[in-house]
């Protein structure tokens, strides 16, 4: 923790499918008088995972993770990946926050990155997310009510902007493979998306968006992933 900001006093969440198991980013809001203050914590893996190392090495080999209908191959050992790395309620972990300011148009005003520690208050699952917002909060997650809906909030005006400034509103549906007893698949279903997922990827595009602007300031070299225009 030397060297590290405490943030454990604020009340991040995550929010992931019900079968998630590497929670690697969190989430905090705050309504100001003139805007939002917003926390994403990223978990901080190349604190465990240095370069050149055999773990980075054999990450290298992997790519990625894969991801099975019914189990995951991590990129990292699972040690790491569902344990140490992963942002699990009650407990500290290290994690990189890109902390943000953004008026009431979803325009960011303010931009700062460190290395931190947290405390997660809840694994917030998307459907429970949804209930929140719908107002029918859990009672298991009324200590973080106001943060889902202040984050929802935000979300919904950084949505607006985007859609005003000529962004895609792509709705492709996911399949889900439901399995039985024996890892068959017996059926195919549409995965259901609510709003509580739109959360989730506004809130870290707003992100990835601070950072790649921090990036060309400072002018970083840096590699961005985009999308090509569509026919």
């Amino acid at each position: 923790l030397k060297d590290r900001k405490d943030l454990t006093n604020l009340k991040f969440i995550t929010i992931d499918g019900a079968t998630a198991k590497d929670f690697d980013d969190a989430i905090y809001v705050e309504q100001k008088p003139d805007g939002f203050h917003l926390w994403v914590a990223i978990a901080d893996v190349s604190h465990y995972v240095k370069p050149g190392r055999p773990m980075d090495k054999d990450a290298y080999e992997r790519g990625t993770s894969t991801y099975f209908p019914n189990f995951v191959v991590p990129m990292l050992p699972e040690a790491l990946s569902n344990e140490l790395c992963s942002l699990k309620p009650n407990v500290i972990r290290l994690s990189l926050v890109a902390e943000m300011k953004l008026n009431f148009a979803g325009e960011l005003t303010h931009s700062e990155f460190y290395e931190d520690y947290i405390k997660s208050q809840a694994r917030v699952i998307y459907g429970e997310a949804q209930e929140v917002v719908d107002g029918n909060c859990p009672e298991k997650l009324k200590h973080v009510q106001e943060n889902i809906l202040k984050a929802a909030d935000l979300a919904k005006i950084l949505l607006a902007k985007r859609t005003r400034e000529g962004s895609l509103q792509l709705e492709i549906g996911e399949t889900q493979v439901v399995l039985n007893d024996l890892g068959e698949p017996v059926d195919l279903i549409r995965a259901e998306r609510v709003f509580a997922h739109r959360l989730i990827e506004e809130l870290m595009l707003i992100a990835n968006v601070a950072v790649a602007k921090y990036f060309k300031k400072c002018e970083i070299e840096a590699i961005y992933r985009i999308h090509e225009p569509p026919r």
